[in-house]
Order: structure tokens, then C-alpha cells, then sequence
């Protein structure tokens, strides 16, 4: 609100999402400090985060089930309440949601504007929220494994050559990114979050806020878990872990192998939201 918010120049804090300070701040300069100006930009997010949700649900085999899992997703109070604050959560998944289907249309479809799409959106997630630079990071690599699967290049310079241009136009914001991190750990900015075990830190801990409690936590992410497991199986044994089923499955399991790697080599505390 008072537009101290530029990277450097302000006060270097945590709590100083970007993106959505930035926006806080034309949209209270223009309406007035009211907090539904305050929160506008988080809430408006919501709009990009349904409607690509309900782009994703094409790439989902079965009809029924997309539709469920898209009824679910937009239902969850653990997920929309972050829509409803002025912070970059919302802003954030709303962009990383519209990155991810860009990149597996990318995968669909081999047209190579979807690269540029992927890596603006992700871009923007990762300065709407900075602690998404591990999965933005793995966005960006998914896309040169996506092109080396849909061109198979005889010689590694050719993908070279073919991602030069958007990496290039890309590479100074998340560069930026990537030292404004480093400058907010060494100031010590970085306090939130915990130093336990990934599972206990993570998993069980989120389980335990949507669930309403420890126990039903710990029961749900047990099932959760199993089911997982068994949807694994069944697509492995049926062949049908490729396309947006594989991507998916390398951006969850990237993410949480880099949040391990950032954990132990450079001392990041594991996320909590």
C-alpha cells in the first residue's frame, strides 16, 4: 500500500510477494484503502486458476472423474482461502496451474508457442510467491525433456539452438529471482517453515489442516496414499503413465526431491503452506 515493494530498494521481508503487493498497490491507489481493494488482485486470481483447472480436465481420461476432481479442487476452503488474502498464494497457483497446462498442451500439440506460455505463467507464479522456485525451476526443465521428446534432435545442439530465444527472454527474471532468494535467506527472512522430516513437515501437516485435526490427518493421508499407490500401478500395468499423467507425476516428485536437495545442502526449511 505504501509502494515499497520493489526488490532491493525495499525492505528485504518474506512477506513481500511482489506481484501481489504491486497490484495492492494500483488497485488501493486508484479505489481507496478499503480492504476489498487490498485483497482484489488475490481474489481475482481465482478466474484463472478455475477456467485452467477446467482446461486441465481434458487431458483426464474419463469424463466423470475430471469433472469430480475439478468439483473438488474448486471446493476445497484449504485451497480457496488463500483467494481471499492479500498475499501471493492464490496469485501463485492460479499462474503454476495455468504454466502446467501449457506445458502439457506443449506435449499434446509440439506448437512451440506453448513454451513461451509455459515459462511466462511460471515466471509470474514464481514472483507472485518465491517459494515456488523449485517447482518453477522443474517446469523449466520439463520443458527442454518435452522437446527432446517431441523433436528427437539427432544432436544436442539443435535443442539448443530451438530454446535459446525463450530461455534467453526468461533467464534475467528468473535470475533475479533466484538472488533475491538467496539475499532474503542470508538476511535471515526465511524463518517460516520447519526443520523436521519432509513428511512430518509437509504431508502430515497439511493433511492435519484440511482434515480438522492430527488424527483424521494422519487417516486421510494413509488413504490418500494408498490410492495414489494404486492409481500408479494400474497406469504403469495398463501403460498409461505418458502425456500429462507423466508430467505430472515428474513435476510432483522433481519438487519434492528439490525441496530435499535445498533442505539438506543449503539449509531452506520445508514449506508449511
Amino acid at each position: 500500500q505504501t509502494g515499497n515493494f520493489i526488490p532491493y530498494a525495499a525492505h528485504t521481508n518474506a512477506n513481500n510477494h511482489v506481484l501481489n503487493s504491486f497490484l495492492s498497490y494500483l488497485f488501493t491507489s486508484a479505489f481507496g484503502e478499503n480492504f476489498f481493494f487490498v485483497r482484489l488482485a488475490s481474489t481475482l486470481s481465482i478466474v484463472i486458476f478455475m477456467a485452467y483447472l477446467w482446461k486441465l480436465r481434458q487431458f483426464i481420461g474419463s469424463k466423470y472423474v475430471s469433472f469430480i476432481l475439478f468439483i473438488v479442487l474448486i471446493t476445497s476452503t484449504y485451497l480457496t482461502d488463500f483467494f481471499i488474502l492479500s498475499r501471493g498464494y492464490g496469485i501463485s497457483m492460479a499462474f503454476l496451474v495455468a504454466a502446467s497446462f501449457h506445458l502439457i498442451n506443449y506435449s499434446h500439440t509440439g506448437n512451440r508457442k506453448e513454451i513461451y506460455y509455459t515459462l511466462f505463467f511460471s515466471i509470474v507464479a514464481l514472483w507472485s510467491n518465491l517459494s515456488l522456485m523449485v517447482p518453477v525451476l522443474v517446469v523449466l526443465g520439463m520443458v527442454f525433456i518435452v522437446y527432446l521428446q517431441n523433436n528427437k534432435p539427432a544432436t544436442f545442439k539443435e535443442p539448443m539452438l530451438a530454446l535459446y530465444k525463450p530461455y534467453t527472454v526468461f533467464f534475467i527474471p528468473l535470475l533475479l529471482g533466484i538472488l533475491y532468494s538467496f539475499k532474503l535467506k542470508s538476511s535471515g527472512s526465511l524463518y517460516f517453515g520447519s526443520d523436521g522430516g519432509l513428511i512430518d513437515a509437509v504431508f502430515v501437516k497439511l493433511s492435519a489442516e484440511i482434515a480438522g485435526s492430527y488424527f483424521y490427518g494422519r487417516i486421510m493421508l494413509v488413504l490418500l496414499t494408498i490410492i495414489y499407490t494404486v492409481s500408479i500401478l494400474l497406469n504403469i500395468i495398463g501403460k498409461q503413465l505418458k502425456n500429462a499423467n507423466l508430467l505430472v507425476q515428474t513435476l510432483f516428485w522433481g519438487t519434492i526431491v528439490g525441496y530435499l536437495l535445498m533442505h539438506n545442502i543449503l539449509g531452506v526449511k520445508y514449506p508449511q503452506e
